[in-house]
C-alpha cells in the first residue's frame, strides 16, 4: 500500500474513531429538515475529506464515491455532536427541570434557530415504583411557537422518560 493510500486509511479511521468519543445512538429525519450550522459544516467537510481518502485508497470513481458517502454521514454525526439540534436542548432542558426545579421555575435552553423553556408545573410524584412530574414546555422553532404539557417519569437512576403529551389545559 503506497504512502498516500496509508494516509488516507488513516485519515477514515481517526475520524471514525473521533465520533465514538460521545454516542451517535439515534437518528431522525427532523435533523434533515432543519439542519444546525455544525451538522451542514460537519457534512461538506467530511464528504470533502472523505471523497479525497477513498480516491487515495482506490484510484476510481467508486473510491471516491463510497469515501465521499462515509465521510458526509461521520461529518453530519460529528456535527450533530458539535451544535446539537434543538431537540437535544430540550430533552436536557426537560431532564434538569424534572430533576432540579421547584414548582415554577424555568429551565431555558436556545440554539441558533430555536429557543424554549421548560417549567416543571407541579411537584414530583410516585406512580409504579417511579418518581413522575407534570411540566410545561414552550419552544420557538425557526418562528413556529408551540407549547405543550407532558409528563416525565424516572426510569432506573439517570433516565427520564416522556410517557404522556397534553395539550396546555388537558393534562
Amino acid at each position: 500500500m503506497g504512502r498516500a493510500k496509508r494516509l488516507a486509511a488513516a485519515i477514515v479511521a481517526v475520524a471514525l474513531m473521533g465520533g465514538g468519543c460521545e454516542p451517535f445512538t439515534s437518528f431522525d429525519l427532523a435533523d434533515l429538515q432543519r439542519p444546525t450550522a455544525g451538522q451542514v459544516g460537519g457534512s461538506l467537510g467530511g464528504g470533502a475529506i472523505g471523497a479525497v481518502a477513498g480516491h487515495a485508497i482506490n484510484n476510481a470513481a467508486k473510491g471516491t464515491v463510497t469515501g465521499a458517502a462515509i465521510g458526509l454521514l461521520v461529518g453530519f454525526a460529528i456535527g450533530t455532536y458539535a451544535d446539537p439540534p434543538a431537540r437535544m436542548k430540550s430533552a436536557d432542558a426537560t431532564v434538569r427541570a424534572a430533576e432540579q426545579a421547584a414548582t415554577g421555575e424555568t429551565m431555558e435552553w436556545n440554539t441558533d434557530k430555536s429557543s424554549g423553556q421548560v417549567t416543571p408545573t407541579g411537584a414530583a410524584y410516585a406512580d409504579h415504583d417511579r418518581t413522575c412530574r407534570v411540566l410545561h414546555q414552550e419552544e420557538t422553532i425557526d418562528g413556529d411557537h408551540s407549547s405543550r404539557d407532558v409528563t416525565a417519569c424516572r426510569r432506573g437512576e439517570d433516565i427520564w422518560e416522556v410517557v404522556a403529551l397534553a395539550p396546555p389545559g388537558e393534562g
